[in-house]
């Protein structure tokens, strides 16, 4: 049920239109260059390079984003008021549930067992990371207790 659902979102007109007045653009220039009408190339010519500009601008602006996912975020614990660093670090587009559970059983002192962080298992860790995700956050931040931090071989 879900994905017809997703398929039929992905065909609605709303999603489609772009994509139609496109074509309808393409096939008017198409026409246009074959029964020569001069003022109707003239104004294609106008829009090829309004959409050229439009291309660039687009562009830079991947391109912004990209670089973005490809930024360090240094992860901490936090116990009560005070803030350890780890030593450790993930790009932005790496820092996932999954991956962080990873790079943080390098740092545990017994690679036997694993480790138990009760904050990760609640909502607001994941929306932490979908912030840092999208962007909005630079940092992590792990909250744990005493008895979790140690846990863990810790830089000093």
């Amino acid at each position: 049920m879900k994905d017809t659902e997703n398929m039929s979102r992905f065909f609605s007109i709303a999603n489609m239109l772009p994509l139609i007045i496109y074509l309808l653009i393409v096939c008017a220039g198409v026409i246009a260059h074959y029964m020569k009408i001069d003022w109707l190339e003239e104004f294609y010519g106008a829009l090829d390079v309004g959409a050229a500009v439009a291309l660039a601008v687009f562009a830079m602006w991947g391109y912004a984003e990209y670089s973005k996912q490809e930024q360090s975020i240094a992860i901490y614990f936090q116990v009560e008021e005070l803030k350890k660093k780890t030593g450790l670090s993930l790009l932005r587009k790496n820092c996932t549930r999954s991956e962080l559970l990873g790079v943080l059983g390098m740092i545990q002192k017994d690679p036997k067992n694993r480790f138990e962080i009760v904050s990760m298992k609640k909502v607001l860790f994941l929306d932490t990371l979908a912030h840092i995700q999208k962007g909005s956050a630079k940092e992590l931040y792990i909250i744990l207790t005493q008895s979790e931090l140690e846990q863990f071989e810790m830089e000093e």
